[in-house]
């Protein structure tokens, strides 16, 4: 059984600066078995044309979160312009777990109903927001099986899934400045306000993490990125080596 085959439509989220991290990227897919997806190297023709429907403030953002959030929301678009039913997303810089019958695990046995979920999802910088420790106690004790919990709140947009019906509520959210945050930030903050706009949306999150992040994301030092896990008692040694 193809345990990714699941999924209608998938993507890889690939960054021209970090062209180092693509081989060891494709051979951790390879190792967990996730083939047939599509790579995103960036927004270029014809994903620049998104760059048009942002408000002047969004456009003004600067830095990796903004090049970030426009090449998720390329990703979201398309797929749903495909009239994809769902769509997988990975960033390049994930790291499985050593054991990939767990991964598998945690494919299989996620619910047919969901709308988003997370396979990674550790707060940044965890280790220096002890606020973060209770909140992510009582997402985890809201299990729905031995793979899952119910979220309201998601942190992290490193590998996720989203139905079709998330698809529009996001490109809704990036399009429509009335409907979204302040400034284009990092995509799960919009997350985030989606789940709270409509309570009828199945989000999920992996009750541990399926995925980590291996690298440093932009100016975000490797030392950041050890204590985002190890804030949160992740063992880094359970998964592929960064």
């Amino acid at each position: 059984m193809d345990s990714w085959g699941r999924f209608t439509h998938k993507a890889a989220l690939l960054y021209s600066g970090y062209k180092d991290r693509v081989p060891g990227f494709r051979a951790e897919l390879a190792r967990v078995g996730v083939d047939g997806y599509v790579p995103f190297w960036g927004c270029t023709n014809p994903y620049e044309r998104l760059l048009e429907n942002l408000t002047p403030h969004k456009r003004g953002c600067v830095g990796g979160y903004f090049n970030t959030s426009l090449k998720h929301h390329a990703v979201v678009k398309t797929a749903y312009e495909l009239g994809a039913e769902n769509v997988l997303v990975f960033e390049d810089d994930v790291r499985f777990l050593n054991r990939v019958s767990v991964v598998l695990e945690a494919v299989n046995s996620l619910p047919d109903d969901y709308d988003a979920a997370l396979f990674e999802w550790t707060p940044m910088p965890a280790a220096a927001a002890p606020e973060f420790h209770a909140e992510v106690a009582a997402i985890r004790a809201d299990v729905v099986n031995g793979a899952w919990c119910r979220a309201r709140r998601f942190y992290s947009m490193a590998a996720y899934a989203v139905s079709r019906r998330m698809m529009e509520r996001l490109i809704d959210c990036y399009e429509r400045p009335a409907h979204g945050v302040a400034k284009l930030r990092v995509c799960d903050h919009y997350w985030s306000r989606i789940l709270e706009a409509d309570p009828s949306l199945n989000a999920y999150v992996s009750r541990r993490n399926v995925c980590i992040q291996a690298c440093p994301q932009g100016n975000t030092p490797m030392e950041l990125m050890r204590a985002k896990y190890d804030g949160m008692g992740v063992d880094r040694g359970e998964y592929a080596p960064w």
